[in-house]
């Protein structure tokens, strides 16, 4: 006889015993929803149902196929898609039960049952097996993370090898790198043995890992020096004044340090160009570096977010960007942030623009079609709280605090995007009054950056 029960549960039961006493207890006590029962009283019915149904535990009747017939037993603890499943052997006595083990190799028993049958007991061996094979399930997908982990540090350190192999520093940065992902390697037993930290030590090693890749795009390249971390403070900085979550705070910063990662790669002599010297070839193939990036960080477990935002980077407000042709509210805030935080760095402290007004200048001409306008506002507040140069500073009024004569450091745009005065604006009585209308239909920044006059006649 063979007969189940069509449920749709996460417990999946497969009963194999002789006895229709015994088929009859299992019915009753797997009747609930929160099992897929299955029964069968025949051997090679037994091992084609547990072949079909691949279920979470079996229970085992010793005599279902003779005596010392172990064959049936050894089928389904042998094959190799019933390895997961939690095997239970079923006797009439303990005595019993000795004699037919000392026949047997048996490595993959968890426990044993005595007839006649308890529901009691029964769905407490039920509960048992299944709790300690989630723990192990939990275990083995744990240990393929990590080896898959492994695996792909193991080919960082042989790319590490080959690329740094030139220069003494970068060697030696290298050999140190080496020894900190050693450590990880060899500290694998560890984790293995507290895998209810795991989430933790992966964070700590994402951690490790972004710096030591910082640490190594600093080496590389003296005129970046310092550039992905200046980016990273800029970009947390717009992120918090727009009050994003901490956690996707801690992915712009991750992927502000690594979205030039793809600089490791370009030869020695590229790499150590400075950005407006590339040939129009160069500055095409350093575009598609921010996709190869991506591409290669969205390998890891955690970094999906961070990749998209480096995916990103090059989209512009406008639509006419790459990879995608996003528009505006269509490209992550990452990617819109993170735009704006590396042109700032580059006019301010690579390319040392020495007018604050005059990197300003170049910023509003980028706004709506490279730059998201609502990121520009932030830079004016990131340049006030961090001025270049004492003598270029701005001041922050409300927007009911504007009088006539003051002169715009900022461009003022609604929160869509639309330009409605440009920076250097004189104001006058009918543009504050047009603001004010205009106010009253759309909500506009609070905010707005005038020049300070007192540093000016300084």
């Amino acid at each position: 006889m063979v007969c189940h029960h069509n449920i749709s549960s996460t417990i999946r039961i497969l009963c194999l015993d002789g006895d229709d006493e015994t088929i009859r207890k299992y019915q009753d006590c797997f009747s609930s929803k929160s099992y897929a029962a299955y029964y069968a009283q025949k051997a090679e019915q037994g091992f084609a149902l547990a072949k079909k149904e691949i279920p979470d535990l079996i229970f085992y009747d010793i005599q279902l196929a003779g005596k010392k017939d172990f064959s049936v037993y050894q089928q389904i603890e042998t094959n190799s898609f019933l390895r997961q499943s939690v095997i239970i052997l079923v006797s009439t006595s303990v005595k019993e039960l000795q004699d037919w083990i000392q026949g047997a190799d048996l490595p993959g028993v968890h426990d044993y049952l005595i007839k006649p049958i308890q529901k009691d007991e029964l769905i407490l061996k039920v509960n048992m097996s299944i709790r300690a094979k989630h723990l192990q399930d939990n275990f083995l997908k744990s240990n393929q993370k990590l080896d898959k982990a492994l695996r792909y540090i193991k080919r960082i350190k042989a790319d590490l090898e080959r690329a740094n192999s030139e220069s003494l520093s970068g060697r030696a940065m290298l050999e140190n790198s080496l020894r900190q992902i050693s450590l990880i390697i060899d500290d694998r037993s560890r984790i293995n043995q507290k895998l209810e930290k795991l989430s933790e030590t992966h964070q700590q090693s994402v951690t490790g890992m972004v710096d030591i890749l910082s640490a190594m795009m600093d080496a590389n390249n003296r005129y970046h020096r310092g550039h992905s971390r200046k980016v990273a403070e800029i970009a947390c900085f717009i992120a918090k004044e727009f009050d994003l979550p901490d956690q996707t705070i801690r992915y712009i910063e991750m992927a502000s340090l690594l979205y030039e990662l793809g600089r490791l790669s370009l030869p020695d002599k590229m790499a150590r160009k400075i950005p407006y010297d590339y040939s129009s070839a160069e500055r095409a193939f350093i575009r598609n570096q921010p996709v190869e990036t991506a591409a290669l960080l969205n390998r890891f477990s955690g970094f999906q977010e961070v990749s998209r935002i480096i995916r990103h980077f090059h989209e512009n407000c406008d639509g006419t960007g790459t990879p995608d042709g996003l528009k505006r509210n269509e490209i992550p805030i990452g990617s819109r942030i993170l735009a704006g935080a590396d042109l700032y760095d580059y006019l301010v402290y690579r390319r040392k623009v020495n007018d604050l007004h005059d990197v300003f200048q170049l910023i509003e001409k980028e706004v709506n079609t490279r730059l998201d306008a609502q990121v520009v506002h932030v830079l004016h507040q990131y340049a006030k709280d961090h001025p270049v140069n004492s003598l270029e500073r701005a001041r922050q009024v409300k927007m009911y605090e504007l009088e006539p004569g003051m002169e715009l450091a900022a461009g003022i745009y609604t929160q869509s995007g639309a330009k409605l005065l440009p920076m250097n604006t004189i104001l006058r009585k009918d543009l504050i009054l047009q603001l004010a209308q205009y106010a009253e239909r759309e909500a506009l920044e609070e905010n707005v950056f005038i020049k300070d006059a007192s540093s000016s006649n300084g």
